[in-house]
């Protein structure tokens, strides 16, 4: 991700068993720079639905932040 290579965080995510906390956020983080709307969405509502099961709160302000603009950029 910091290097920039969206589509490779994309791919590395595809190929994930039980994703992190972190490797969604980042994974949402990635389709919405792709502006792939619909996808950053159901990341971040997953890792909203998997903290809330967690009882964590990872990423959780970003998260919410995130998921506004990717409702935004998906009209």
């Amino acid at each position: 991700y910091r290097a920039g290579n969206f589509g490779a965080v994309v791919q590395g995510f595809a190929e994930l068993q039980q994703p992190t906390p972190r490797e969604l956020f980042l994974t949402g983080m990635a389709h919405l720079k792709q502006q792939q709307y619909a996808q950053a969405i159901e990341r971040f509502a997953t890792l909203r639905q998997d903290n809330r099961q967690r009882g964590k709160a990872a990423f959780e302000q970003e998260t919410d932040y995130y998921l506004a603009l990717a409702y935004l950029g998906n009209g």
